[in-house]
């Protein structure tokens, strides 16, 4: 049995894959098995999240590598340009909400950007529609907010887990102790013959 100073080793140990346990990428918790841990980050919301936040900085990224930089910046509207205008109707196409039931989520945001760089809002920010301002700093603001939590929901799931960790050494302390006081008791003196009356 291996003993961990803190949560963090606890991670750190089981994402080297060196042993049969598997961690949660989304929020952490630690699994004895490999195949409940896939099942836990099918239905992991931060998992989820997660993975949507990179699925969208690929294709965006993919999207981006065939425009010219005035457009990703936000220089000029991307109807205008005319090396940017077929890229960016045929992204509309592909990523339209309506044309991907199975993938709305991903296809809302992905369509957001394409439609940003369309009017000439630039990557950065598709939702303020070239107006920079009070409603970039409220977005920045709810990002801050939520990476803040999820710090905070981190921190408490590895003081729980270094909780579980304390608790569990303390049972094996006290089940090695009263192994160690039973083998030291002296035998019972029953069916035994005493001599002195």
């Amino acid at each position: 049995m291996q003993h961990f100073a803190n949560p963090e080793c606890v991670l750190k140990h089981v994402r080297s894959k060196v042993c049969e346990a598997r961690a949660c990428i989304g929020c952490n918790e630690v699994f004895s098995d490999a195949d409940i841990a896939a099942r836990h980050s099918e239905g992991c919301q931060p998992y989820l999240v997660k993975a949507l936040k990179e699925d969208m900085a690929k294709h965006i990224s993919e999207l981006c590598a065939q425009l010219c930089s005035a457009c990703i910046r936000g220089d000029q509207r991307g109807s205008d340009c005319q090396l940017c205008k077929k890229s960016l109707r045929k992204a509309q196409l592909e990523w339209h909400p309506d044309k991907n039931p199975f993938k709305r989520e991903l296809a809302t945001h992905v369509f957001l950007h394409v439609q940003a760089l369309w009017e000439g809002s630039g990557v950065d920010d598709p939702t303020s529609s070239g107006r920079p301002g009070r409603e970039r700093a409220q977005q920045e603001e709810a990002e801050r907010r939520m990476r803040r939590q999820a710090e905070q929901e981190e921190e408490i799931l590895l003081r729980q887990e270094a909780e579980r960790i304390n608790k569990y050494k303390e049972e094996e302390r006290r089940r090695q102790a009263s192994e160690e006081k039973e083998r030291n008791r002296p035998q019972s003196a029953e069916g035994s013959f005493c001599a002195v009356q």
